[in-house]
């Protein structure tokens, strides 16, 4: 039997096998870390699956949700709707563009934002539900 009080929420847990490995090497062994054919590659394959024009990499999570949120035009006090259950740099462009994160609490046993709270989280000023 397991205690419910230790479980534990791992949030950095390394999943690869020898073929991302291999592809490091080889990304390594061509010498373009920034911008090379994995990136050009990458890019065409995001604008294919969502049907846009373009597709851009980013060196990060962090930095691709700073991009987001400063492409969707919101003002600043507007309110977007999140997890209290991420890492800071979900919130930090939130915070940066002036906006105003309101946390809805998660369910214990998947840890994803409780669906059922959203609707009395939505005021006049929600503009958006970032959930990641």
């Amino acid at each position: 039997m397991t205690d419910d009080t230790d479980k534990r929420v791992l949030y950095i847990s390394a999943v690869y096998d020898e073929a991302e490995i291999e592809a490091v090497n080889r990304v390594l062994r061509s010498g373009k870390l920034g911008i090379g054919a994995n990136v050009a590659e990458m890019e065409r394959r995001v604008a294919e699956l969502t049907g846009k024009r373009h597709g851009v990499m980013c060196n990060s999570g962090s930095s691709a949700l700073y991009l987001a949120v400063e492409l969707l035009g919101l003002e600043p006090g507007d309110e977007v709707i999140t997890s209290p259950l991420t890492f800071s740099t979900d919130v930090a462009p939130l915070v940066r563009a002036g906006l105003v994160p309101v946390f809805v609490d998660v369910e214990p046993d998947t840890f994803n934002v409780d669906a059922s709270r959203i609707e009395a989280a939505v005021s006049d000023k929600t503009k958006a539900i970032l959930l990641p």
